[in-house]
């Protein structure tokens, strides 16, 4: 059983997520950490089925592979890379979920706090995944 259905996440329901990196100054990050804490309670209010997080370990990458961190041009010395992956049952649902979180008031002021908080250059990148049936 893994960690997300010991907490009750039904895993199979989600078939589409949305995955976010960030860049942020390591000064930025308990501000950070608590925004997003502010921020995932709003979508799991208006709908996300759950959010992970992680911060990427600046490990040497497999021989033939290239670190992410060096992908993303991240300053080891002054930035953590952080992953951001929200699930959601589709595609549908999740464009019904941000149409609602977007209208929630409380979450635009989050935003734009956010982009006040990453790096300046290149911090925001954001992919949609659907899952595949392997």
């Amino acid at each position: 059983m893994s960690l997300l259905q010991k907490q009750g996440k039904n895993v199979e329901d989600a078939n589409h997520v949305q995955m976010f990196l960030y860049k942020i100054p390591k000064q930025n990050h308990d501000a950070m950490f608590r925004l997003q804490q502010k921020l995932t309670r709003i979508l799991r209010k208006n709908g996300t089925l759950y959010s992970e997080f992680y911060q990427l370990s600046y490990n040497e990458p497999f021989q033939g592979f290239t670190n992410l961190a060096r992908t993303l041009s991240a300053n080891i010395e002054e930035e953590e890379v952080w992953v951001e992956i929200d699930h959601y049952k589709d595609l549908d649902h999740r464009n019904k979920v941000v149409a609602v979180a977007g209208e929630d008031p409380e979450a635009q002021p989050l935003f734009e706090e956010m982009v006040n908080l990453v790096s300046k250059s290149n911090s925001l990148v954001m992919g949609e995944l659907k899952r595949l049936a392997v």
